[in-house]
C-alpha cells in the first residue's frame, strides 16, 4: 500500500511524477517502485500517458487527483487526440481512464519518433526556476511535444537527456533532478522557429472539445479555400504543391519530417 504520494507539479508528466515518487520514498531499486505501482512486474512506466496501474496504487492516485485530470493536464493526450473525430476521443479519454491496460498505440496514429525526438527533453532555464520554486526540477509535458525544439517561455534550445522517450525501451525511472543536468542555456536566433513553437504549443494548451465534433478536415478545408491550392469551385485541391510547400517551409527553419503527402491526404478525409 502507498503511504505517499508526492504533489504533482503543474505541467509535470506523470511519469515525471512516478520518478519523484521513486526519489523521495526511498525505493532501494527501480524494480521495488514499479512493483508499488505497476500492476506487473513487465510493466513499463508510460512516458507519455500514465500506463498500467496497480489497483492499490490506483486507489491512491485517484484520492490524490482524478484520472482523467492527470490524462487532460499530465499527458501527452492532447497531442494525440486533438484531431481525432469526437467518437474517438471520447472512447480514448473513457479507456485510458478505466481499462488499465490500455495501450495508446491503439488509440491513435502513433507515428515513428524522429531523431530529434528520440529521448526526454528540457530546458536549463525550465529546470533552474523548477529548482528554485520547488527544490528539485521535474520533466515538462510540453517539451515532449513531438517536433518540438525550443522551450515555449524561454526561446531557448530543448537539450536532449539520456533518458530514452520510448516506454517500452526503458523499465527504469529517471528524475529530472538526475538526468536534465546541463545548465548553459542555447538561446535560439530564428524568429519563425519561434513563431512555431508558440504556435504548436498555444494549440496542445487549447481547451479540447468533446461537445462537438467539427473535424480538422473542415479547418484545413477553410484555410486552403481562396488560395491557388484549391480551385474556387472546391472540387480540385493541388494537394502535391500544398505538400511540397510546407516542406520547403519547415526544412527552411530547420524542422524536417513534419509533413508528407500521404500525412495531408488522410487528414482532409477525416470526418469524410
Amino acid at each position: 500500500m502507498i503511504a505517499y504520494m508526492p504533489t504533482i507539479y503543474e505541467h509535470e508528466t506523470v511519469y515525471s511524477w512516478f520518478c519523484r515518487f521513486y526519489a523521495h520514498t526511498g525505493c532501494l531499486t527501480y524494480a521495488m517502485a514499479r512493483k508499488e505501482l505497476l500492476a506487473k512486474r513487465s510493466n513499463t512506466p508510460s512516458k507519455e500517458f500514465i500506463g498500467a496501474l496497480h489497483p492499490e496504487a490506483r486507489k491512491v492516485i485517484q484520492s490524490v487527483v482524478p484520472l482523467q485530470t492527470l490524462i487532460l493536464q499530465n499527458t501527452l493526450f492532447p497531442q494525440y487526440a486533438r484531431f481525432t473525430s469526437l467518437p474517438q476521443k471520447r472512447e480514448a479519454l473513457f479507456r485510458l481512464e478505466h481499462d488499465t491496460s490500455c495501450d495508446h498505440h491503439h488509440l491513435f496514429t502513433v507515428l515513428p519518433r524522429e531523431e530529434s525526438d528520440q529521448y526526454l527533453k528540457y530546458c536549463p532555464c525550465c529546470v533552474l526556476e523548477q529548482k528554485e520554486c520547488y527544490g528539485e526540477s521535474f520533466w515538462e509535458r510540453k517539451h515532449q511535444i513531438r517536433g518540438a525544439a525550443l522551450c515555449y517561455k524561454h526561446g531557448c534550445l530543448l537539450e536532449h537527456s539520456a533518458v530514452p522517450a520510448k516506454s517500452e525501451q526503458d523499465y527504469t525511472l529517471c528524475p529530472a533532478e538526475e538526468y536534465a543536468v546541463k545548465d548553459t542555456p542555447r538561446y535560439c536566433d530564428n524568429p519563425e522557429l519561434l513563431r512555431y513553437t508558440r504556435f504548436i504549443t498555444d494549440v496542445f494548451d487549447a481547451p479540447m472539445d468533446f461537445e462537438r465534433d467539427i473535424p480538422i478536415s473542415a479547418v484545413l478545408y477553410n484555410a486552403m479555400a481562396q488560395t491557388d491550392y484549391m480551385k474556387r469551385t472546391g472540387r480540385s485541391r493541388h494537394t502535391q504543391r500544398f505538400a511540397d510547400d510546407l516542406r520547403a517551409y519547415y526544412e527552411g527553419i530547420g524542422l524536417s519530417g513534419i509533413v508528407s503527402i500521404n500525412q495531408i491526404q488522410k487528414t482532409l478525409l477525416i470526418g469524410h
